[in-house]
């Protein structure tokens, strides 16, 4: 189990390589399991491939969300860093769209049972995207309201999740993890 800012996560080992896990903000909204099988390279690296799939649940039901991705890890369970890669793909209101996913993921202990640890998502600037709208203008000339559709260009902006946090280490099978969240968005 760990929490942060912006709500609990809990996951579960169902075999040696494989887990299970739930996350949400602290109102339900949205829940997102996650399922990764590890796979030993050698003595300190691990793959892990994965993925995520959530819902905006009582919110917005029509709102979803998938994430496959892949990991590398290098180390053990005293200090390690995970680079981590994935497409993610949402969608709402009969409209998708995707955009790649990155994190890099850290922990080392500072004691037998207290780790300093460090998460987080980065969704790249990627080029551009079109936007149309449609508004009611009123004509100058006859004073009748008409439709009016624009088309624009917008540069697709970058998002990056910061999570520095502790971790206290409660038995070989158990531990609390509490985060401090950073956001930062188009710089």
């Amino acid at each position: 189990c760990s929490s942060d800012l912006y709500g609990p996560d809990f996951q579960f080992g169902v075999s040696k390589n494989f887990g299970l896990g739930i996350m949400t903000s602290w109102v339900g909204v949205p829940i997102i399991g996650q399922a990764k099988y590890s796979i030993k390279l050698g003595e300190k690296t691990h793959l892990g491939i994965g993925g995520l799939l959530g819902t905006g649940s009582w919110v917005a039901a029509d709102f979803g969300l998938a994430l496959p991705f892949t990991s590398f890890t290098l180390g053990d369970r005293r200090s390690n860093i995970t680079i981590s890669s994935g497409y993610g793909s949402v969608w709402s209101n009969g409209q998708s769209s995707g955009r790649a996913l990155l994190s890099i993921a850290a922990m080392t202990k500072i004691s037998n049972r207290i780790s300093v640890v460090f998460d987080s998502f980065i969704v790249p600037a990627s080029g551009t995207k079109e936007v149309t709208t449609t508004e009611w203008v009123q004509d100058q000339t006859t004073g009748q309201f008409v439709e009016k559709t624009t088309t624009t260009t917008e540069k697709r902006t970058g998002l990056s999740i910061l999570i520095p946090g502790i971790r206290w280490q409660l038995s070989d099978e158990k531990a609390f993890q509490f985060g401090f969240t950073g956001l930062s968005i188009d710089g």
